[in-house]
């Protein structure tokens, strides 16, 4: 078995062409623990090419100084 793991902008682009394969749900141990808010987008909405590989939380503060 080979995992790839492309970035999300061309997985829409690689499922069109034919360039990767749907995988196999029961063989990802873990993948009913995967929060639903993080399956289903735009460019994969079966989950069935893409699943979220990290999560991440990005803060950024500004502060203006009079």
């Amino acid at each position: 078995m080979t995992l790839s793991l492309p970035p999300i902008t061309p997985v829409t682009l690689l499922t069109k062409e034919g360039l990767i394969k749907p995988f196999d749900r029961d063989r990802i141990d873990s993948f009913d623990a995967i929060d639903p808010l993080l399956l289903g987008h735009d460019y994969d909405p079966d989950s069935r090419f893409a699943i979220p590989f990290q999560w991440e939380i990005l803060v950024l503060e500004l502060i203006k100084l009079f």
